[in-house]
């Protein structure tokens, strides 16, 4: 980790050090965006008005250990001197991507020169992690042993999501309460991110700073799909179009096409159900619950940038179907969401025939005491093999074997795989197993208006 050799930090380091592999092996790596859990909206959804800057927050809401972590990090933000290499190479990233790319580029980094109270590291990750934002901390962690190409592509995704939790694109009480609600923020608050990235990294191939590019296409294979969606409506649009409308459809084709993949959306949507019953189970009341539907305009909140750079204008929310798309591990976690829902309803219960024929496998299983079996890696690797255990302890799964209960055990572990919930990095997959190239998108690809 990148902290500075300061005898008196030491301790508080090691205990925080001993936090983060908490929150990374225990809670499965939940802390990450935070984009569900971290991020605040603005009072009225639908209010068209620029969202103005959060004032920094005070240093009052950090804990004393927390503020000797912070005071052990980077502040390539604050002054003009930094103080080691490695504040010196962000700072020089920074730069490169606020002169290279383009107009969202300039825009996102004069955001975030505002953010007096954000601070980095640079630390070594486990491989496939590239990065992650703490908006607790209010730090952006990158892989230290990252090419510097490769850090930028990384940083400008965290910087998003920085834009996003600051500007108030998220409403973390409302994502506590609605699971549904959570999955179409975190879907579209990821594609968002991304998305703009690709834009961003193709702004500073088109001014000379091509690496960037090659970086990402090269090094996040599993995002490389939007790259080139991207690249091909560019290419298509600029033979007839000024270079800013081609870039603002490749935009939006590039976030159309982060939902074509049926595993990311396997994949985010698991994350997201995790950390949503991990709030459930922690809280002291279980009646709280509210019904609530991502509308058009947060959805397009995510898709915009300070100044106004936005590709809005198609961005709309996220229905159930666009939620979770197709094929067996979308329907078992449909059915989790639902039985989920119901049961804080109080409409779902173990002996009650109709819900049980309803929600199957998942009717009337303890949530609660299913994020108890979470916390043992080894026995319950992901909230949904959590979920069948508790079934299986409660009875349940005898009663449900015309469903195929039998089956479904069987494929859970292999066809569900819970990885380190982090905002960017490579989810790893087999290519057999469906999750990363399924043959079934969530719908045709796009084919929109220019």
């Amino acid at each position: 980790m990148p902290f500075t050799k300061k005898d008196s930090h030491i301790k508080s380091r090691f205990r925080r050090n001993l936090s983060y592999c908490f929150r990374k092996t225990v809670i499965m790596g939940l802390l990450a965006m935070g984009p569900i859990g971290c991020m605040s909206v603005s009072g009225n959804s639908s209010d068209s008005r620029p969202i103005p800057t959060q004032a920094p927050i005070p240093t009052a809401r950090w804990a004393e250990e927390d503020l000797e972590f912070r005071n052990g990090c980077l502040d390539p933000l604050n002054g003009d001197s930094p103080d080691n290499e490695a504040e010196k190479r962000l700072m020089d990233i920074l730069t490169n991507i606020e002169e290279k790319g383009g107009a969202a580029g300039k825009a996102l980094i004069d955001f975030i020169r505002e953010q007096k109270d954000l601070r980095f590291t640079l630390e070594d990750m486990a491989e496939g992690l590239h990065g992650y934002y703490d908006p607790e901390l209010e730090t952006v962690n990158l892989d230290k042993s990252n090419t510097d190409a490769e850090l930028t592509a990384t940083l400008i995704h965290e910087l998003v999501h920085v834009y996003q939790n600051k500007s108030g694109a998220h409403n973390r009480t409302a994502i506590e309460k609605d699971i549904h609600y959570a999955m179409a923020m975190e879907l579209t608050s990821e594609a968002g991110a991304e998305a703009i990235a690709v834009r961003i990294a193709h702004e500073m191939k088109q001014n000379g700073a091509a690496e960037i590019w090659d970086a990402y296409q090269a090094n996040f294979p599993d995002y490389a799909d939007m790259g080139v969606a991207y690249q091909d409506s560019y290419d298509e649009d600029i033979k007839t179009k000024s270079h800013e409308e081609a870039a603002q459809f490749a935009t939006e084709m590039a976030y159309e096409q982060y939902f074509q993949a049926q595993w990311r959306l396997d994949y985010y949507n698991l994350k997201t159900m995790t950390q949503v019953i991990r709030l459930y189970a922690e809280s002291d009341s279980t009646t709280a619950y509210t019904d609530r539907d991502q509308t058009d305009a947060e959805a397009q909140k995510m898709a915009t940038l300070p100044g106004g750079i936005s590709f809005s204008r198609h961005t709309d929310a996220l229905d159930n179907d666009e939620i979770f798309g197709f094929g067996n591990n979308a329907l078992i976690l449909r059915f989790v969401a639902d039985a989920f829902e119901a049961q804080r309803k109080g409409q779902n219960t173990e002996t009650n025939a109709e819900t049980l024929d309803k929600f199957g496998l998942f009717a009337g299983v303890d949530f609660k005491a299913a994020m108890s079996d979470i916390l043992d890696e080894e026995k319950a690797p992901n909230i949904v093999v959590a979920l069948v255990m508790q079934a299986q302890a409660q009875g349940i799964r005898d009663k449900l074997l015309a469903r195929q209960a039998e089956k479904m055990m069987e494929k859970l572990h292999e066809e569900i795989t819970l990885e380190p919930l982090i905002i960017r990095g490579t989810p790893a997959a087999d290519d057999d197993t469906g999750h990363r190239h399924g043959p079934t998108p969530r719908r045709p690809p796009p084919q929109k208006s220019r």
